[in-house]
């Protein structure tokens, strides 16, 4: 019985209708109580997306982004409590409805933001130094063949415009001038060092060879990859700043 009441009440939460729950109401103050939990639930998850979208929210205004929030929650409901990282799909989800906001690069700055929510979210994990690299050398390994990845604090995120300098701002708040913003696609590093986030754009090369890395690639391969867009790629200050920056972990 409490079972059937949970499913139909988190079933009545998103489509509004009480019929399925109508043998577990004595009265018409039931009802009242029940839409006073809905509209609590969709001011919880619309305050959610608020706080995890921030250049969403300031890009389109607060109106606006209510009406949007709340559509995202009626066609994807959260399926637990914890709120904190709710928003999976919310850049999809604004991409679909580009005919109505029409806004060519909201899904970009949608993008970053879930990206930023991520890899601060992300579970802690030990990174390895330069001074670990040089222990594994010294003890015999084969510094191409090492295979090392990022952390799950870490994410890359493709946007298809110029929109890394705007969404900067968008986070602060909204935009005190009009944004030029081309259809020029940007590669951007985003991860969490001691609790603060940190980011930066990413050449055409270096994202080469850290998509190697995280692909599981070794050292050399990656480099070798990134090698094929830049002949003059770097790797080594930028394995070094890679390592410096605590980004990467042993595979």
């Amino acid at each position: 019985m409490l079972e059937t009441f949970q499913r139909r009440f988190a079933e009545y939460l998103t489509s509004g209708n009480d019929a399925p729950l109508s043998e577990f109401l004595g009265s018409q103050t039931d009802r009242e109580v029940l839409k006073v939990y809905r509209n609590g639930f969709f001011k919880a998850c619309q305050d959610a997306l608020a706080s995890n979208f921030p250049a969403v929210r300031h890009l389109v205004g607060e109106a606006y982004f209510t009406r949007l929030a709340r559509r995202f929650v009626e066609a994807n409901p959260p399926h637990s409590g914890a709120l904190a990282r709710f928003g999976d799909g919310f850049a999809a989800f604004v991409e679909t409805l580009h005919a109505e906001h029409g806004l060519d690069y909201l899904s970009d700055v949608a993008r970053l933001d879930a990206v930023w929510l991520d890899a601060y979210f992300a579970a802690d994990e030990s990174s390895i130094d330069g001074a670990a690299v040089t222990v594994l050398v010294e003890h015999g390994t084969d510094l191409e063949q090492l295979r090392l990845t990022t952390l799950a604090s870490v994410g890359v995120c493709h946007t298809g415009h110029d929109v890394v300098q705007v969404w900067t701002a968008l986070r602060d708040g909204p935009l005190t001038a009009r944004a030029a913003v081309l259809p020029k696609p940007q590669k951007v590093l985003l991860w969490r060092q001691q609790g603060h986030m940190q980011f930066r754009l990413l050449p055409p090369a270096e994202h080469r060879f850290i998509t190697g890395l995280r692909e599981g690639r070794s050292l050399g391969a990656a480099a070798a990859a990134a090698n094929t867009l830049d002949s003059t790629f770097d790797v080594s200050s930028t394995f070094a700043a890679l390592l410096m920056n605590g980004i990467l972990k042993q595979s």
